[in-house]
């Protein structure tokens, strides 16, 4: 598990889960193929910061199968002919969108810290489940995010996560854009992108052509 603070990280998650995740969106059509993809662009990326900032360690472009960078998410993205936009979430900004409305249509890939135990509403009222990492504390996110940031994907109001399928209210979104931190299947979301596909497809545009919103 990386040492790591929620401030420092700019990596989609731990374990390949970014993979799974784009795989679920239909970015790619397995996983291995979503890991090569984003395999390929931890190379180039290192590369390029080698030019602009001098020496770097290859690792903070990408670990092969396990984590990269969000700079190497987002090419990868793009050179599959999809696109990416960022939602502006943060509730003091004045373009700021709300994640529960935002969420109910369309493909969303979600970064933050992952929850161990969290909480189904069941008739209204919070209900424990199961946790996710048996092998650990309940509250073990509590005190140190490192090894716990994760990424997950919402698909028309459902929140997937690997084999797991939930509805949206298992986030226990507040008014800020973020999770109820005790009970939401998240304990913090950091980041929010609308992931959908290029309309001109094979034009090598690579997410620079005219924003046009999908929502499918």
């Amino acid at each position: 598990m990386p040492p790591a603070s929620d401030e420092a990280v700019e990596h989609g998650g731990d374990s390949g889960c970014t993979a799974v995740a784009l795989t679920t969106l239909g970015v790619w059509s397995s996983v291995a193929a979503a890991a090569a993809a984003l395999d390929a662009q931890i190379a180039p990326l290192h590369q390029k910061w080698l030019r602009e900032r001098g020496p770097c360690e290859e690792s903070e472009a990408g670990i092969r199968g396990e984590q990269w960078h969000e700079e190497a998410i987002s090419n990868a993205i793009k050179a599959a002919d999809w696109h990416v936009r960022a939602l502006v979430i943060h509730p003091t900004k004045a373009d700021a969108v709300s994640l529960q409305s935002e969420l109910a249509r369309g493909r969303y890939l979600v970064f933050g810290v992952t929850n161990n135990r969290w909480y189904k509403r069941v008739k209204g009222k919070p209900k424990p489940q199961k946790l996710k990492y048996p092998g650990w504390p309940a509250d073990a996110p509590r005190h140190s995010t490192a090894g716990w940031h994760h990424a997950v994907a919402v698909k028309d109001g459902q929140l997937r996560d690997h084999d797991a399928t939930e509805p949206l209210a298992s986030l226990w979104l507040r008014s800020d854009n973020q999770p109820d931190r005790d009970k939401g299947w998240l304990r913090s979301i950091r980041k929010v992108w609308q992931i959908y596909p290029c309309t001109r497809p094979g034009s090598g545009c690579r997410g620079k052509c005219a924003h046009k919103r999908a929502r499918e």
